[in-house]
């Protein structure tokens, strides 16, 4: 039985990670938790952390 008949096109959806995030070189711990679908990607993972940083693009 191959991996892709294991899991059905609907079920990879449902995967998730939860990410701890901590932002470095400052004096005051900072992080976030958050969670994520398993298949998202890169770009928007880093949408994900200047929303939940409140980080403003100037």
């Amino acid at each position: 039985m191959t991996p892709s008949t294991l899991v059905s096109p609907v079920d990879h959806l449902a995967v998730g990670y939860e990410l701890k995030i901590h932002l470095l070189g400052i004096s005051s711990q900072i992080s976030r938790r958050v969670l994520v679908q398993g298949d998202t990607i890169l770009a928007e993972l880093h949408h994900i952390f200047q929303v939940v940083f409140l980080i403003q693009r100037e």
